[in-house]
This record gives structure tokens, sequence and C-alpha cells, in this order.
């Protein structure tokens, strides 16, 4: 019964979910000034935008936490929306959908009972078993192209856009970016894209190629070990599909201890590109 339930709660449109944590940025009054709540379809989209603090304005940085996370949870994405503002980047900063449940587990019956089924040591990363995780993973596809879409109503027309993703929302944005269910940016940023599940993520490479936008890959060390992992098949992929306009960064460092180095990379990546 408790599998069940966790499954049906699969369904429940995750940007509605999303909606819920609304409260939690509107309710400080420090978010006052930069709270944008936007109507959906299915529930409300929450945006924390900050203003260019120069003359010379170049556009509008829309940035996505991990899925799960949220722009102040997130030390890379708090950074990076206060720091390119003084670039002459609009930041708007998406709270992301929450990370589906996990089914729960059911506690054999007592002694006698079926012993628990072996862990596949290739599949310890993997959030949720066989089928419930392609699907949550294709919601989750769907909440953000909605998010991204919705967003991007409320940008000036003029300057470029650019997306800044983490972790597992790099990988979805870039499927939708791919498949056309929203239009091309001019450039994509990625900090430890990763997909949780072992058999998917070596195609994260060729998915954020296929965006043939410009593409900054940014390996750190707090990123989720499939990130890391998978860092050398995504430098192949770019290579393979003929991406102009690739760059794969190490840092050693972690955006909470250092952030200035993350700004300088973004920054250094966004100048290549003459803006």
């Amino acid at each position: 019964m408790k599998l069940l339930l966790s499954l049906l709660m699969l369904m429940v449109s995750a940007v509605a979910l999303a909606a819920d944590r609304a409260p939690l940025f509107a309710e400080r009054q420090r978010y006052a000034k930069e709270l944008v709540q936007l109507p959906l379809a299915s529930g409300e989209l929450t945006v924390l935008q900050r203003s260019p603090t120069v003359t010379a304005r170049k556009g509008s940085a829309l940035l996505f936490a991990d899925i799960g996370s949220d722009p102040e949870k997130s030390p890379r994405i708090r950074a990076l929306r206060l720091a390119l503002n003084d670039s002459g980047w609009h930041s708007w900063a998406v709270i992301p959908p929450p990370t589906p449940p996990r089914p729960a587990h059911v506690s054999p019956a007592g002694p006698g009972s079926a012993p628990a089924p072996a862990v596949n040591p290739e599949k310890v990363d993997e959030w949720l078993p066989g089928n419930s995780a392609n699907e949550a993973l294709a919601e989750l596809r769907t909440a953000l192209a909605a998010q991204l879409a919705r967003v991007r109503e409320e940008l000036p027309k003029q300057g470029f856009q650019i997306i800044i993703a983490e972790g597992m929302s790099g990988p979805l944005l870039a499927e939708a970016l791919a498949a056309g269910d929203v239009p091309s940016v001019d450039a994509l940023i990625v900090m430890g894209p990763y997909l949780p599940l072992t058999s998917m993520n070596g195609a994260v490479g060729d998915t954020l190629a296929a965006t043939q936008s410009p593409l900054l890959d940014l390996v750190m060390v707090e990123d989720h070990p499939l990130a890391i992992e998978g860092a050398p098949q995504r430098a192949i992929a770019a290579r393979l599909n003929y991406l102009a306009h690739y760059r794969q960064r190490q840092l050693l460092v972690s955006a909470a201890a250092d952030s200035a180095t993350l700004v300088t990379e973004v920054n250094a990546f966004l100048r290549y590109l003459g803006w």
C-alpha cells in the first residue's frame, strides 16, 4: 500500500509541488524586492530576480539550481545570481521542482520472510527504481521546460539570453532545448551535470552537445560522483558533435569556500564569447 501511494505521488505535477516552496521566500522580508511569482497552467513559478548594476547591459541570465534545491541553498547559484549583476546581466533565479519521493520501504513481515533483494553496486546512485525513475525524469523535464518558457515571457527583449544550470537541471533543460520544446539560448553553462540513472548518465554529453549552443562545462569538488565520472565522456561528446564553443574547466575549489573563482570562470567564458 505504501509503495502504491508513493508511485501515485509521482504522478502529481512537479510544477505544482514546487509552488509549495514559494512561501519560504515570500515570508522573508529580505527577498521582498527580488521575489516574482508567475502563474503557470498548473501551480505557480517563484523566481528571484535582480537587475544589472551597470549601464552596459548584456542580457538575461536564467539560473536553475539542482532538482530539489533552490537559489539560496545552492552556494553556486547564489554566488552567480548576486555577482552577474555587476557584469551587466539581469539574473533570474528559478526555484526548480523538488526531488520526487522514493517509494516507501516495506519491511519484511517477520521471521521466515523473503530476504531483501541484493543491491546492485552499479545502481547505488539511482534515486528511484526502474520505470519510476524514467517517469519521474520525464515529468521533471516537462516541468522545467514549462518554467523556462514562462520566465522567458518576462525577460527584456534586448540582449542575450543564457542558461546556467546545476546538477540534473542541466541535462533535463538541454534535452528540452534540443527537442525544440523551447527556443534555443545564446549560451549554456552547466555545473556538475548528471542524471541519477547510471544507464542514462553516459548520454549526458550527447544531450548537452545536441543543443548546439556555446557550452561551459564546470567540474567542481562538490559535484555528484556521477557528474565527475562523466566529465571525460562529456568532452568527447562535444568533440564528436563538432560543438565549436565548448570549454570544460575543473575547479579545485568549492563555491561555498571560494565563490570568486567560480564567478571569474563564468565571466571569462562570457568574455570569450564576446559579451
